[in-house]
């Protein structure tokens, strides 16, 4: 039960978005433990990305996928991460031009913050 309970307060924090300095706004979105797949949560923050790209029509949107370890294949689910968000921005009609994609790889036992991408709009190109 407890872990609902964090799970429930990590999706409602995800779907805030903050402004922060420089003219930029992150959004983020959570995935489980070894998946890719954007869950129900994950596809509503997705969606309020799309809204809120439509509505602030940002210069540029990185996608930065996450995973915790150092192997290759940790690389390879941050990457994997990183392009089902893209895919779905784009299916939501965001022009491709403007998204810049990337993977993280984080060292954490406790892993929590590994499983994220996180989406930033920056006003600037």
């Amino acid at each position: 039960m407890r872990r609902v309970v964090v799970l429930l307060v990590l999706v409602a924090l995800a779907g805030c978005a903050w402004p922060l300095p420089g003219g930029i706004q992150q959004f983020v979105v959570f995935f489980r433990t070894d998946d890719a797949t954007l869950s129900l949560e994950a596809r509503s923050i997705v969606s309020q990305v799309v809204v809120a790209a439509h509505d602030f029509h940002p210069a540029k949107i990185e996608v930065e996928g996450h995973a915790d370890g150092a192997l290759p294949q940790d690389a390879a689910l941050a990457d994997r991460r990183a392009e089902a968000v893209v895919k779905a921005l784009e299916d939501g009609g965001i022009d491709p031009a403007i998204i810049g994609r990337h993977a993280n790889i984080v060292a954490t036992e406790a892993g929590i913050a590994a499983h994220q991408v996180i989406v930033r709009f920056h006003a600037t190109p």
